[in-house]
């Protein structure tokens, strides 16, 4: 097995915001969570915490929790993308917001290469009604969209309803974040494993035994399975090592690292 730091990362879960506002959004998710952050929500951060790793992009992204936060979410993200080579941002919407189809074809022409949706914040139900045409858009400008899966604050966000999107919207490219279950793992093994959609890995060892992730991985498909990280909550180089220490081949460790991102946002 080759060391960590000789593997290409691509890190699919990251949260960065503003300097001014970092900090106080890295709180608030640590004290929504009830768990201790790494780092303080800057992209300066993000980077140093990484260490010597070898990393090849930073999937970016923030979810917008009102309407009218939509398009300064996304031209934030969009601008962040732009100044540096390292990041590949993703963009947002809100239930709420009118003309979201538009929305999803600005968020194209801003370069942003997704979606991230977090409904527990945001105040909808992932399988709203509301959304069907976003995600009908989106599968038809083949936008991936990375869920957040899992709370027990609300039901929002769990793998019946993601399940729902799904067989609703067959060509939704999904990425279902912290292994498509987090708090409701067994039911994302009933009814998310093996389904053409993605999972992350952020988060998955606050809830999963070491072989009890390998194996899921390994029963969905490893080519579905990108790395994450879920900053700042977590570091790239702590969630990576962790990941690195699991038990899975270095040729696993190779998909999952960078080969399965790299191919599905065509990152060189």
């Amino acid at each position: 097995m080759q060391a960590l730091d000789q593997f290409s990362i691509i890190d699919f879960h990251t949260h960065i915001f503003p300097d001014k506002l970092a900090v106080k959004a890295a709180d608030n998710i640590s004290t929504y969570y009830s768990l201790p952050r790494e780092g303080d929500g800057t992209l300066q951060t993000l980077k140093r915490l990484s260490h010597d790793l070898l990393i090849k992009a930073y999937i970016v992204s923030s979810a917008a929790t009102s309407a009218k936060n939509v398009c300064v979410a996304n031209d934030f993200m969009a601008e962040q993308a732009s100044r540096d080579k390292q990041l590949v941002g993703l963009g947002t919407t809100h239930t709420a917001f009118k003309n979201q189809e538009k929305e999803l074809e600005r968020i194209i022409s801003l370069g942003l290469k997704g979606i991230k949706l977090h409904c527990d914040f945001q105040g909808f139900p992932i399988d709203d009604p509301g959304m069907d045409a976003v995600y009908k858009k989106a599968s038809e400008l083949k936008l991936p969209i990375l869920f957040h899966l899992g709370d027990e604050n609300t039901d929002f966000t769990t793998p019946r309803r993601m399940r729902n999107v799904i067989d609703r919207h067959p060509d939704l490219i999904v990425i279902a974040a912290h292994m498509g279950g987090y708090l409701h793992m067994e039911a994302s093994k009933e009814l998310l494993v093996g389904l053409p959609i993605y999972f992350d890995t952020s988060e998955w060892n606050n809830i999963m035994r070491k072989d009890e992730l390998v194996q899921m991985c390994r029963d969905h498909g490893i080519e579905r399975i990108l790395f994450g990280c879920d900053y700042p909550i977590y570091s790239t180089y702590s969630a990576a090592t962790a990941l690195y220490e699991a038990g899975f081949t270095e040729e696993e460790l190779v998909k999952i690292f960078y080969s399965n991102a790299s191919t599905l946002l065509q990152i060189s």
